[in-house]
């Protein structure tokens, strides 16, 4: 290529990869509807498409056309289109999601690739949610709890929620910017309040208890730990040969976390007298399920032939988190007669006297696959219903009658409020972009009480 080619492309070069990639798209179009075109041609059409497009960033929208012709290159004949068209898919993102679901039902013969492009799109899509959440802060002014959450909901659109007595409460921010985990407990810090996790929100509250224990914050997780005292002998052995790490691990609230699988060699525990600490079971692997509350918490015994001295101790760890990166809320009347659509494939309500039975059936994430058959349950945890006057009314039964594929039946069971159907709404939370992460961590400046 020579030097006037090189310095015609030097502006796309600059642009956002999806940019660059729908002037590829386009070129390719025209050499194939006009193979008389020579590399000239194409070069100053790229030029015009590339000014065009910076008097209109940031958006580039892609049409089904544009995205049907990248899916039937992943059927081309030489390694190199294939690889580049599924590339520029995934940029793409999790907005041609509906269209290749749709190209999956009428292109049976491109259904290997589609389902192998579905996944990697939905993993990309997962592992930018899990990232984590900065937040940036004026800097080092004195600002209101109440302007401190508008910021973090503008930044995350997630929900932070401060009580109306405490909202004018001056907190002062350390750092610009911090990730969401260490801005929450900046502002419990500096307002002296405490937060409550729930309802896939956050409450800033006087009732709260502050958050006690040192805390690492890596990603879109809060990890805190205590040193815990055994009130019994364990196996026999003096309580002093033992010292027990009590675990707390939050995540970001848009989150929904189901289990942690933890092995209990990942663990080391240091204090500054001695060599780190391994601990009691070693071998010990395990699946901490979250309870009713979005958080996980476990501890982990540390085998301690010598007293400690010291009087704080530090932690590192490891774990894998299985969560939907990103859940959709479905609603729908009780007293609804129209027709269902994806993900849910069928919908009826049985009126009993003291209760209301829903059975739902839904089509799940291929995410699920790396259930085992006892965990499946855990996906349809999130179902209530809404009665005009915004009370929440939680499920007293839920059951999974039938799986076939990904087709989960789920039969949930109320108790009757005293409303007409019209007025209630049943609501669930579909897990979407299920997968598995993992984290480490590193806990600092435990306190270690003696007994």
């Amino acid at each position: 290529m020579n030097l006037p080619v090189l310095t015609v492309m030097m502006p796309a070069m600059s642009l956002p990869t999806q940019h660059i990639d729908f002037i590829r798209l386009r070129c390719n179009q025209l050499r194939r509807l006009s193979p008389g075109l020579n590399r000239c041609c194409l070069v100053m059409i790229t030029v015009s498409v590339t000014v065009s497009l910076f008097a209109c960033l940031p958006a580039i929208a892609i049409d089904r056309e544009d995205v049907s012709l990248l899916i039937h290159q992943l059927n081309a004949n030489t390694r190199s289109e294939r690889v580049q068209a599924e590339r520029q898919l995934v940029d793409l993102g999790e907005e041609i999601l509906p269209l290749v679901k749709q190209f999956r039902k009428t292109n049976p013969e491109l259904d290997f690739q589609l389902q192998t492009l579905q996944r990697k799109i939905q993993a990309e899509t997962a592992a930018r949610a899990l990232k984590g959440t900065l937040i940036s802060f004026p800097s080092k002014k004195p600002i209101t709890l109440r302007e401190a959450v508008q910021l973090i909901h503008a930044q995350s659109e997630i929900d932070v929620i401060v009580a109306p007595s405490v909202e004018e409460v001056v907190v002062q921010i350390a750092e610009e910017k911090q990730s969401f985990w260490s801005a929450i407990d900046s502002l419990s810090k500096s307002g002296d309040l405490g937060w409550l996790h729930e309802n896939h929100s956050l409450l800033f509250s006087p009732r709260a208890l502050l958050k006690h224990g040192a805390k690492d914050y890596p990603t879109c997780f809060r990890v805190a730990a205590v040193h815990q005292i055994p009130r019994q002998l364990f196996r026999g052995r003096n309580r002093d040969t033992l010292t027990n790490i009590g675990f707390r691990i939050d995540v970001e609230p848009h989150i929904e976390p189901f289990f942690v699988r933890i092995h209990d060699q990942d663990f080391r525990l240091t204090s500054s007298n001695q060599e780190a600490l391994l601990p009691f079971s070693p071998d010990a692997k395990r699946v901490v399920e979250r309870g009713a509350n979005p958080w996980f918490e476990f501890s982990i015994s540390f085998l301690n032939n010598n007293p400690i001295t010291s009087e704080i101790v530090d932690v590192d760890g490891k774990g894998e988190l299985f969560c939907s990166a990103r859940q959709q809320l479905l609603r729908r009347s009780l007293a609804s007669q129209s027709k269902v659509a994806e993900p849910v494939q069928s919908f009826s309500v049985q009126e009993q006297s003291d209760s209301i039975v829903v059975d739902i059936a839904l089509l799940m994430d291929e995410g699920i696959q790396q259930l085992d058959s006892h965990q499946l349950a855990l996906l349809h945890r999130n179902a209530w219903l809404v009665v005009e006057n915004q009370q929440r009314i939680e499920p007293i039964r839920k059951e999974v009658l039938r799986i076939e594929g990904l087709k989960h039946s789920v039969q949930l069971t109320f108790p009757k409020p005293e409303s007409d159907l019209d007025q209630i709404e049943f609501q669930y939370l579909y897990p979407e972009f299920l997968t598995t992460t993992s984290f480490e961590f590193s806990v600092k400046g435990i306190e270690y009480r003696r007994r």
